[in-house]
């Protein structure tokens, strides 16, 4: 479903919405999430289920280890960053979206595409150079599970702490931009609506005013007729002053009915609300993995 989602945004990327710097952020972020899933299913969780662990795991060459170790730092790293410039995005289009689309150009989102595309092999550069030695070790003989270990074990910490501490200092940054995106949306709600309710109060006191003026003509009318003819009777039937007053009666009553319930419906209908919870469920889910590289033990587990 994941590939046939990005499929959908290649295929109907010249529709106006899908152009939007949001969706180009979140596509690519796609893209890392696949290559990051396939790596992580080859190399980590197919050997930890036992399968293929002694004819084919075991028997890797050492480069290629080291190959799959570096691209799923790098990934992860790759991912991170794109979750941190989608909630930049979220937050410049709703709390600053002044000159929100001249920020986010074209080639304002081709410069981050390379920033992000590097930042993976920029972070696992060290490793690289550095020429450490990864290979699978069996932890259950039974299952024959196996996992990635690393033979430089400081070199592993330092990259857990680094990572974690880079990756805290990601995730605050976009918890703050969605704090910010969520308590703007609902101001701004707030006020549109307290807006909207002065200007019907306005528009009910004018209708009033002109149902009393219309009322006392009315009365002026009907009171010269009868002094100027002793015959005739007057019938006066203010049918416009009693369908103003209907409608009077009906916009109040709707406006009573708006309940707290209505206004989240009525908020929850902004498209750029809808894009920034998007966002945050993306983030929610980065920020576990954060956690689990804080709870990451160096001894035994997989890399």
């Amino acid at each position: 479903m994941y590939v046939i989602f990005l499929i959908s945004l290649v295929a109907y990327r010249s529709t106006a919405p899908l152009r939007s710097g949001f969706f180009t952020l979140t596509f690519i972020l796609g893209v890392f999430d696949v290559l990051q899933m396939a790596h992580v299913y080859i190399f980590l969780r197919f050997p930890s289920f036992g399968w293929f662990t002694d004819e084919i795991y075991l028997q890797l060459p050492t480069w290629l280890v080291h190959y799959a170790s570096c691209a799923m730092w790098a990934l992860a790293v790759n991912q991170h960053l794109t979750v941190l410039f989608i909630a930049l995005n979220r937050l410049s289009a709703i709390v600053f979206p002044h000159e929100h689309k001249r920020r986010w150009r074209e080639s304002v989102i081709r410069v981050i595409t390379v920033i992000i595309c590097i930042s993976g092999p920029l972070y696992v550069s060290p490793k690289i150079f550095l020429q450490s030695v990864e290979r699978y070790k069996i932890v259950d003989n039974r299952s024959r599970s196996a996992t990635i270990v690393w033979d430089n074990q400081d070199l592993l910490l330092t990259f857990k702490y680094s990572a974690a501490i880079t990756l805290s200092v990601a995730s605050l940054i976009c918890f703050l931009s969605y704090v910010s995106i969520f308590y703007t949306s609902v101001q701004r709600h707030i006020m549109s609506a307290k807006r909207r309710a002065t200007l019907l109060t306005k528009r009910r006191s004018s209708s009033s005013a002109t149902v009393l003026t219309a009322a006392s003509a009315g009365r002026r009318k009907s009171s010269g007729a009868v002094s100027k003819s002793s015959k005739g009777s007057f019938d006066f039937k203010p049918s416009h002053v009693h369908a103003v007053s209907i409608r009077n009666l009906a916009k109040k009553v709707s406006i009573r009915a708006q309940t707290k319930s209505t206004q989240v419906v009525i908020l929850w209908e902004k498209r750029e609300l809808k894009l920034a919870v998007c966002g945050f469920i993306i983030f929610f889910f980065m920020f576990i993995y954060t956690v689990g590289v804080f709870s990451m033990s160096v001894d035994d587990s997989a890399r």
